[in-house]
C-alpha cells in the first residue's frame, strides 16, 4: 500500500470500513503522519455526530440548481 493510498484511507479508518491488513498499515502510517491523525480526529467527530442519523429516503428533491444531469 503506498503512502498516498494511506492518506485518502482517514476517512475509512474513522468509520471502522478498512479489513484488518490496511488498518495494520494505517495505523503503523499514521503513528509517522500527523496530518492523517489530525483530520483522523475531526473525522471521527463527525462520524460521531452522523452515527444514528437515518437517511433521507422520502419527500426530498435536490433543488434544480444542484440536480446533476
Amino acid at each position: 500500500m503506498s503512502a498516498d493510498t494511506l492518506h485518502i484511507d482517514v476517512g475509512a479508518h474513522a468509520l471502522g470500513l478498512l479489513e484488518e491488513p490496511d488498518r495494520r498499515a494505517f495505523e503503523a502510517h499514521l503513528a509517522a503522519c500527523p496530518a492523517c491523525h489530525e483530520e483522523l480526529g475531526t473525522l471521527r467527530e463527525v462520524a460521531r455526530m452522523l452515527d444514528g442519523v437515518e437517511p433521507i429516503t422520502d419527500g426530498w428533491q435536490a433543488r434544480p440548481e444542484t440536480r446533476v444531469s
